[in-house]
């Protein structure tokens, strides 16, 4: 099916030629978009879209946490696996141990004061130089953040780094559940409105979490910032749970997309999805027609990307306590 078939389609079942996001009036519902206000920021307005989604993550304690981290003696300079090893034979058990250590000893005290003082972009870095991006001691780090420091980022735009940014969802945990914010360009105007809403959502220390955020979702929102001559990220921990997937479940799927691990881990199927391929298309059929209904699908699929990121990493995290 052409692109120009899958996009009559897709306005003919969201209901066809539609109103502009933009004739919405404050705190309204946009159509078939969900609950939506108007919101204001010094770069121009923007629209905002709220829900609420039932989410339970079991962390980790913090003791085994920091426990885990203290053992991990080859976060050392110069302890590889065969160092390692004698380290543990002659009695060394955790970092603690090297403390006094005539040549170990500062780093040991170093990675001793980060965990006391639960310096995660210190200790994210650190992990993340000598163990792989998937490796359990990230999934650890989370137990040392405060879960209002948990971002769960996913970004819509129109291709390749470097272009605009139009749909940013942003989920973050609350009391009920995940509260999911997005922010909708009504215009590609609007891209700095939601690039500053966005920026204002993230807390001073955030932990990200993502699906091939790293390699693209992050570096696209810090290149669109500099772009608009914003602030710039603030430094985050970040743990993409596209790693995740590809070694716990990778042998046995044919493919590792979001789509694919949802179905097979989660056992969600989307009764409508457009693929993301087609994300671009919508949201151009979008301004050129000034229907809504290409919209409808985009704006359910960042909004259910970032609900399953959630809902991946609760399980992930009831694999790290069954293994405790």
């Amino acid at each position: 099916m052409d692109d120009t078939r899958f996009l009559d389609k897709l306005a003919q079942s969201f209901g066809g030629p539609g109103q502009l996001p933009g004739a919405l009036p404050a705190a309204a519902s946009g159509p078939d978009l969900g609950p939506a206000e108007e919101l204001v920021t010094p770069f121009g307005p923007c629209l905002r879209l709220v829900s609420g989604h039932a989410v339970h993550l079991a962390f980790p304690a913090p003791a085994l946490a920091e426990g885990a981290v203290a053992q991990a003696l080859s976060l050392l300079y110069g302890v590889g696996p065969v160092r390692e090893e004698g380290l543990r034979a002659s009695g060394v058990r955790t970092l603690a141990d090297l403390a006094h250590h005539p040549r170990h000893g500062a780093e040991a005290r170093r990675w001793l004061a980060a965990l006391a003082g639960r310096d995660l972009p210190t200790l994210y870095r650190g992990i993340c130089r000598w163990y792989s991006a998937s490796h359990t001691l990230l999934l650890y780090l989370l137990a040392l953040a405060s879960p209002q420091e948990l971002v769960f980022l996913d970004l819509e735009s129109l291709g390749l780094s470097g272009l605009p940014t139009f749909l940013a969802g942003v989920g973050r945990l609350d009391g009920k559940g995940l509260r999911v914010h997005q922010y909708l360009a009504r215009s590609l105007g609007e891209e700095p409105a939601i690039l500053w809403a966005l920026l204002t959502e993230l807390p001073a220390r955030p932990f990200v979490v993502s699906y091939n955020g790293k390699a693209h979702d992050w570096n696209h929102l810090q290149a669109r910032l500099a772009y608009h001559g914003l602030t710039p990220l603030p430094e985050a921990a970040h743990l993409d749970l596209l790693f995740f997937a590809r070694r716990r479940w990778g042998r046995d799927l044919a493919d590792c997309s979001l789509a694919q691990v949802e179905r097979a881990v989660l056992g969600l199927s989307r009764a409508v999805d457009v693929p993301s391929a087609y994300v671009p298309a919508c949201y151009q059929a979008y301004l050129r027609t000034g229907s809504v209904a290409p919209l409808v699908p985009v704006v359910a699929h960042n909004r259910e990307d970032v609900t399953t990121l959630a809902r991946l990493l609760a399980v992930l995290l009831a694999e790290v306590a069954e293994g405790a």
